[in-house]
């Protein structure tokens, strides 16, 4: 809104405009009180001159002369004055210019005239074309993602769009502000002020992300009344029938808005681990993780050893060759992502191979020194070479009830016995006869 700008005449301009120098105005002083009491001192003696012509009928024409100079006087000194005037009144014109041009009123002086102005920018066509907004009066409500104060300065990151989630966190502007507000992170605030342009900050994963910015006079908690999601209110048809005002002074009660909790958007955390280790060749394994934090939805980028890939929140593989192995998955929540490595690692064994324990011998009824063994299953390799009975067992020596059962013939031979238990064992011999046994354990 343009201010009235004072009346100007040639003169005004002209001293505005640095045309007529300043020290006319001090020598116009000196000379209008010159000039003033010269024409005083001229008129007392013209009067005085014009009685004693009168009286006398003498005529001097010094009395001309006289009047002439107080005219002079009298029209220099009006001159003057009105250009020292003009000076002054050229000054106060070009403060009052420099002060309109460089001091605007401020936006914020009238919160009740803002908000009567401000109007609300659909968030897709403000973010086509910020630059063509910048200056615009308007209002935002939504929730509060970040906030920040210092020295009676604020910023906040508000979310402005709500959709079926909640406020979507891509629709977001930057909100600079003075002094303090009471709201804080999660909060549905109102902000009146004046849109900027741009503003680019860097992510947690320092990608550039620029976004419409404004400068708010006003920061309010709470919805505003009239502003849903930041569209115009719409009444519903009402279903009630017609009541006499009587009737709708008992029976009618204020109707209070029922507004959806937005969900809450807090600092993006993630954990990922391997199901099983150490694993065989071949054993399946799965990694999982677990994402909290962020806008509740996330995507998900496996990779680790052995090209492992998948873009699901758990993904299943197994492993063609032994050996440690690691994974690591990378979310992205909203405008935030984390790439984790996985807690533990899979420990993948060597193929399995038969390896020889203990070899025994004889040639009559023994009971053999103790070994042990590792894997789920083992074997013994015996031989008997009489023509009388051979009986072996493998007992546990401390009678827990571990037994296998290796051979029980009459006469010569020789054959193979599996067992399928890990323990230590070691074995009764029953013959009269020459014998070996081959102890060897599958790991």
């Amino acid at each position: 809104m343009e201010q009235n700008k004072p009346t100007e005449n040639f003169f005004t301009k002209a001293f505005r405009d640095h045309k007529i120098p300043s020290w006319w105005a001090v020598a116009g002083i000196i000379f209008l009180f010159i000039s003033l009491s010269i024409s005083i001192f001229c008129f007392i003696i013209a009067l005085y001159t014009w009685y004693k012509e009168t009286h006398t009928n003498t005529k001097f024409s010094i009395v001309r002369i006289i009047v002439a100079i107080a005219i002079i006087g009298v029209l220099s000194s009006i001159v003057l004055a009105s250009l020292n005037s003009a000076r002054m009144k050229g000054q106060s014109t070009q403060t009052a210019e420099t002060t309109t041009d460089n001091n605007p009123p401020p936006l914020c002086s009238n919160i009740t005239s803002l908000k009567n102005q401000a109007t609300t920018v659909n968030f897709k066509e403000l973010i086509k074309n910020p630059d063509s907004f910048n200056g615009k009066i308007v209002k935002f409500t939504g929730q509060v993602l970040q906030i920040q104060e210092s020295d009676n300065y604020g910023v906040i990151r508000l979310a402005i769009t709500k959709n079926s989630y909640g406020w979507s966190s891509s629709d977001i502007i930057y909100v600079e502000y003075q002094n303090h507000t009471d709201a804080v992170a999660d909060d549905i605030v109102t902000v009146y002020g004046q849109l900027t342009g741009t503003k680019t900050y860097k992510s947690q994963a320092n990608y550039s992300i620029t976004i419409p910015s404004m400068k708010a006079c006003k920061v309010e908690k709470g919805v505003e009344k009239s502003i849903t999601q930041n569209q115009p209110a719409t009444a519903k048809p009402s279903s009630q029938k017609t009541t006499s005002p009587i009737q709708s002074q008992s029976t009618q009660q204020p109707v209070t808005p029922v507004q959806q909790s937005a969900p809450v958007i807090t600092t993006l955390a993630i954990s990922c681990f391997a199901s099983q280790s150490p694993v065989d060749i071949k054993q399946k394994v799965t990694w999982s993780s677990q994402a909290t934090g962020g806008n509740g939805q996330y995507s998900y980028t496996w990779s680790g050893s052995d090209n492992l890939i998948g873009n699901n929140s758990s993904v299943d593989t197994n492993y063609l060759t032994s050996g440690t192995k690691t994974a690591s998955v990378k979310v992205v929540s909203g405008d935030q992502t984390i790439n984790q490595s996985c807690t533990n690692s899979v420990l993948v064994a060597s193929p399995k191979t038969w390896h020889t324990v203990e070899t025994f011998s004889g040639q009559t009824q023994k009971n053999t020194s103790s070994f042990s063994i590792q894997g789920s299953q083992w074997r013994v390799n015996w031989q008997e070479t009489g023509d009388g009975y051979f009986g072996a067992n493998a007992d546990s020596p401390d009678d827990s009830g571990d037994y296998c059962s290796i051979a029980n013939i009459a006469g010569s031979g020789s054959d193979t016995t599996y067992c399928y238990k890990s323990g230590t064992y070691y074995i009764h011999v029953n013959t009269a006869q020459s014998w070996s046994i081959t102890v060897e354990d599958y790991y």
